[in-house]
């Protein structure tokens, strides 16, 4: 069965779960797809300034592996991943321990490719946005950051590289 994810701030079209799941299928369901990701970069110590973000917004010409994948955009088969959310100890951190349930499964994260504006936000920097939240306080993400870069292992003694 696949599991779709949605989010209320988000405009989909009606091609959304066709679209996720002939990504799926394109990855023979052996991964976890979707379309607003990012790819973390050294020296891995901050939730928000050190990734490059794939917005969903924005076009992307090929599929491409990522290290967290947004949980409102994403798709997956339901048997690749058992995991009941309500037990994540922050329930405004879904993206993150959703990339950390996978990577301790061995599922690869996929953006996939799309053209511009193939989802559209409904709202922005509304004043109940977890975003907005982190971006005053990022410091309870640090240390589950940290632990997806030790899985990946990666460390944040890693030279600079062009981001």
């Amino acid at each position: 069965m696949v599991y779709a994810m949605f989010d209320d701030d988000i405009l989909y079209p009606a091609s959304y779960v066709q679209t996720l799941v002939r990504g799926l299928i394109r990855h023979r369901g052996r991964a976890m797809v979707g379309f607003h990701a990012c790819r973390y970069v050294p020296p891995y110590a901050s939730f928000l300034n050190d990734r490059i973000v794939y917005s969903f917004h924005k076009a992307m010409f090929f599929d491409r592996q990522v290290d967290q994948l947004g949980s409102g955009t994403t798709a997956l088969l339901s048997e690749m991943l058992d995991v009941d959310p309500r037990g994540w100890p922050h329930g405004d951190m879904d993206d993150l321990m959703l990339a950390l349930e996978a990577e301790r499964r061995g599922i690869p994260r996929i953006a996939l490719r799309r053209h511009r504006w193939y989802l559209r936000a409904i709202a922005t920097d509304q004043p109940d946005s977890i975003y907005r939240r982190v971006r005053q306080d990022e410091t309870r993400h640090a240390p589950y950051l940290a632990e997806l870069m030790r899985l990946l292992g990666r460390s944040g003694t890693e030279s600079q590289g062009v981001r």
